[in-house]
């Protein structure tokens, strides 16, 4: 089975597909990084939590993917290099646990163009909980973005799917659910 990862920054539909995912495809098991809030503000610290997090997700993938159900992750590795691989930490500590932790299979990177941008934050003003007016938001748009040519397997512009989440969440299933 497949290990699909839906990567992006936030706001740009990633738990919304996996919702339409899960609900298409009522077998696969949906995660979630980081399964809970993590509450350091060293950033030492919150790498170390960050990581002692997906070992132990790991164990739940492992076992999905043994009885042949496909996992799809709301986020993974990708994000922790975009939002805390700044530290240097992260290196070390993927080397570190490489032998515990497997890596999705597929990386999907849900991404808008750069000109398209200012259209998506006006689509998430309403949304309390997301950063938007933060000037480090366009900064995580880039990392993703470059990030994103070196890790995903897919790349989706959501300009090219009209922001239509159905139609990205079946691309993704026929890219690697079925």
């Amino acid at each position: 089975m497949t290990y699909i990862a839906l990567e992006g920054i936030d706001g740009i539909g990633k738990s919304t597909i996996c919702q339409i995912l899960l609900r298409e495809y009522p077998n696969i098991l949906l995660v979630k990084e980081p399964t809970q809030v993590l509450p350091f503000t060293d950033p030492f610290a919150r790498a170390i939590a960050h990581y002692a997090d997906r070992v132990n997700l790991m164990r739940e993938i492992k076992q999905a993917l043994a009885t042949n159900r496909s996992v799809v992750s709301d986020r993974c590795y990708l994000s922790t290099l975009v939002y805390q691989g700044h530290t240097g930490v992260f290196k070390y500590l993927h080397e570190f646990f490489s032998h515990i932790i497997e890596l999705p299979q597929i990386y999907v990177l849900i991404d808008t163009s750069s000109s398209a941008y200012e259209s998506h934050v006006e689509r998430m003003k309403g949304r309390n909980d997301l950063p938007i007016d933060h000037p480090e938001y366009l900064e995580l748009m880039y990392k993703y973005e470059k990030l994103g040519k070196s890790y995903a397997t897919v790349i989706i512009d959501l300009n090219d799917f009209n922001h239509d989440v159905e139609k990205i969440a079946k691309y993704i299933a026929q890219t690697g659910l079925q």
